[in-house]
This record gives structure tokens, sequence and C-alpha cells, in this order.
């Protein structure tokens, strides 16, 4: 089993391994990092083992503390040439003059994340770090709109893939659309530079889709890369995404037979789920050119126009049509009577003392006892029920 990369960063705060630490987790690789205060105990360390790669800070301390950062690049880079070395100079740090044709990378914080990333990422994976400064190459666009991609279920995506790692092992399996967008990863693929990678897939996606009208509507493409380093097989999944599966560059060629089986199997899976879509495609029609229009000559025409005068009248009001009232009757005439006798009113006068004397006897409770007995002779006396029916007892 190859061992694994060192990674040796020199600062006495801790906060450059920090930020190294950070990259090399971010980039999912598996690194033994050795972190030591001062440029004596960082050359102690590479006599005991050499390291894949050195970052060091500009101030140092430990036991050389007339060491600095530069001084220990320098004396690195001459002691052992292969070693690419990284220095990190802090904001509050005098600016240092270094060569143009320095044999180590000189940098200053604040620096981009994702250059250090590459820059540590290239290192590790024995690359030039001076190259991994630069921008890399960006995907390319394809050269006409050829419509949107079609989703894919990460769920799905993600048992495909893993299924295809158990059966093939490779280092990596990556998912990409043909926009540079990783979908899905499995594996290290860390110790690849995948933006390199992703740039590279783009002209051969574009290949694909040309070459439809030559050998059908719906091709398969399965791609082999021999290198020294890693073997790479790329298959299409149909128009518009691309399925990578990085090898070891010393025993990919003995899994060709694998990959063209269990990615094929992979690829019709994951073209079963993208249906009709998966080689579904855009592309709009030219434009007709429209004719040239013509020009036309207007020619003003002057013309006399009399308008009479316009008397205005005001418009006429509806008014509601009277109701006609029914007439009053007429009052009813009685006849009078001429032969009235008054006398006939003495004899109900007469009698009216005694009628009144009657009424007063029904507000007086002792009368209305008196006459409760004179009705009861005959059934007893009143029971407390009946006196209170008869408004005698309250």
């Amino acid at each position: 089993m190859a061992a694994l990369p060192r990674v040796l960063s020199v600062d006495p705060t801790g906060r450059l391994s920090r930020v190294v630490r950070t990259a090399i987790d971010l980039s999912d690789l598996s690194v033994v990092q050795v972190d030591v205060p001062g440029g004596a105990e960082a050359l102690e360390e590479l006599r005991f083992a050499p390291a894949t790669l050195v970052v060091t800070a500009v101030t140092l301390d430990g036991m050389d503390p007339d060491t600095d950062g530069i001084t220990l690049a320098t004396r690195i880079k001459r002691d052992y040439p292969l070693i690419p070395v990284v220095v990190i100079a802090d904001p509050d740090e005098a600016e240092e003059e270094i060569a143009t044709d320095a044999a180590f990378l000189y940098l200053r914080r604040p620096v981009d994340a994702a250059q250090v990333m590459r820059i540590i990422n290239a290192g590790i994976n024995f690359r030039d770090i001076f190259l991994a400064t630069q921008q890399p190459a960006r995907r390319l666009e394809p050269d006409v709109d050829i419509g949107g991609i079609p989703p894919l279920d990460p769920h799905f995506v993600g048992q495909v893939v893993d299924s295809l790692a158990s059966d093939v092992r490779p280092m990596a399996i990556l998912l990409a659309n043909r926009m540079g967008e990783i979908i899905y990863e499995n594996g290290a693929g860390g110790y690849l530079d995948r933006d390199a990678l992703l740039a590279a897939l783009s002209p051969a996606v574009r290949g694909n889709i040309s070459m439809a009208e030559v050998v059908g509507k719906q091709p398969s493409v399965l791609h082999f890369y021999d290198g020294d380093q890693y073997d790479i097989f790329t298959l299409s999944v149909g128009f518009h995404y691309t399925l990578c599966i990085v090898m070891d560059g010393q025993g990919g060629q003995r899994q060709f037979g694998a990959v063209n089986r269990f990615g094929r199997r992979a690829v019709e899976d994951l073209l079963v789920m993208l249906g009709p879509s998966a080689f579904g495609l855009e592309i709009p029609k030219p434009a007709e050119e429209a004719p040239p229009r013509r020009r036309a000559t207007v020619k003003a025409i002057t013309q006399e126009v009399s308008i009479p005068n316009v008397v205005l009248e005001r418009a006429e009001t509806w008014e509601p049509e009277p109701v006609a009232l029914p007439p009053e009757p007429e009052p009813i005439q009685m006849e009078p009577i001429a032969n009235f006798d008054v006398s006939i009113l003495d004899a109900s006068l007469e009698n009216l003392d005694a009628l009144l004397a009657e009424a007063d006897d029904l507000f007086d409770p002792e009368r209305l006892a008196e006459i409760a007995d004179e009705s009861r002779r005959d059934r007893g006396p009143l029971t407390y029920d009946e006196a209170r029916q008869l408004g005698i007892l309250q």
C-alpha cells in the first residue's frame, strides 16, 4: 500500500496549520499533516521523513529564532529541490522582495480560499503549484442553446453510483452534467483536478451530440484515457450527463471489462429515470430573414371642411304621471231622535249607589270572606289553596 502524502506546516501561532487542515478536509484528501513551530524543527522533521508539501509562515519561532520563513524555504529548496514550498505572509508583516524566478511560492494574506485549495491539492498530487495559482479554465458553454437539463433524483443517483462503485472498486466516480456541474460523487475525488476534468469533458459532450446524426439518434459513448497516474473511463448518459470512473494508473486497463459491463448497466438505469428527455434537445431554428420593407411615400392632402354651427337644446325631462287617489267617503248622517225620553235614565241612576256598593264589596277582604262562606255553606270551609285562588290570601 502506498504511503500517504505528508504535509509539513511551519507556524508558531497555529493559524497556518488550521488553514492547511481546512483545505485538506474540504478537498477530501487522506494526508498526514505535521505541525512544527520553527525552522530548526522543520529541517529536523524533513531529515526524519521527507514531506510532499511544505507550507510555512514568515515569522517563525522555536530553537532557531533567526531563521524566518523565507530563509527556511530557500534552505529546503536547496537541500530538497523536489519538495514544493509555499510561504504565506501575514498582512502586518513587511513586504518581501521575492524574485520572480524563486524556487518557492510566496503569497500574502488575505488570499483566495479557492486558490489555496488548488495549490495544496496540486502540491499533494505532485503537480506544479505555480500553475495552480492561475484561475482554472472554466467550463465551455455550448455554441447554441440546446435547452434545459432534465433533473435527476439525487437519492436514486446515489443508489446507482454506490452500486457501481461496489462492482468496479474505483478511486472515485463522478456524475456531471453538460454544464460542468458535479451532481454526485463517490470516493476520493479530491486527488483529481476536477476543474480540469470537467473543462475537458465539455467538447466531448458537444461531440456526442454532433455524432448522433451520424450513428443514430441515441448514441452510447465509452471513452478510456490511459495515463501514468490515473486511468479514466467516461460513459455518456444521454446528451446531458457524463459518468466518470477514475482508476489508479497501474490497474485501470484490467478493469475495462468490468467497467464496460457494470458501467453500461448503471447508464441504462439512469436513462430509464430520465426517460425521453435523456436525448431531448431544443435546438432553435434559424430565424427567417424578413423581406426588406418598402418605403411608401405619403403625400399630404389638404381639404377644407365647413362645420355648421350647432345649437344645443335642453334634453327632455321625464316626470312621473299623477296617481289618481280614491274619493273620500262621505260621512254618514244619522237621523236625529225626535221623541227621546230622558226619564228613562232616571230609573238606572236610582240603582247606581247600590251597584257601586256591590262593586266596593269586591275589594273588601271581609266582605269577600262572607261571600265565600255563603257560597260554601253546603261544601264546608275554604281550603288554603281555594282562598289563594279567590284572592283572599296573598
